[in-house]
């Protein structure tokens, strides 16, 4: 998402960033699984984005990847950020969503 611990606020919104970055910029990993590859290595490949919602405010991008040949869909949720369209959460079709995700370790640490 970015190399330096400036560059993630251009990416993420802030709701999100509190959830994935600690006060230093470092990323950090909340959750003891991945809510899509059950903490599984990933090998992409084979990505399309397609914009499946859109207003002045937000978006959805859905994107249909592989990883070792499974394939996999996810849905971006982006909000318009004056010049640029930041991630606010990440749809697991069948799993909820990354923040929800998120919140419910923060609720069981």
């Amino acid at each position: 998402i970015g190399a330096t611990p400036d560059n993630r606020g251009k990416f993420l919104t802030p709701t999100l960033a509190k959830w994935v970055v600690d006060a230093n910029g470092d990323f950090v990993n909340m959750l003891e699984y991945d809510p899509l590859a059950d903490s599984q290595p990933f090998e992409l490949s084979n990505e399309t984005f397609t914009l499946v919602g859109s207003n002045d405010s937000a978006a959805s991008v859905k994107v249909d990847f592989k990883s070792y040949d499974n394939p996999h869909t996810v849905t971006l949720k982006l909000v318009s950020s004056g010049d640029r369209w930041l991630l606010a959460d990440i749809d697991f079709p069948n799993r909820g969503t990354l923040v929800a995700a998120l919140q419910m370790a923060a609720m069981c640490r």
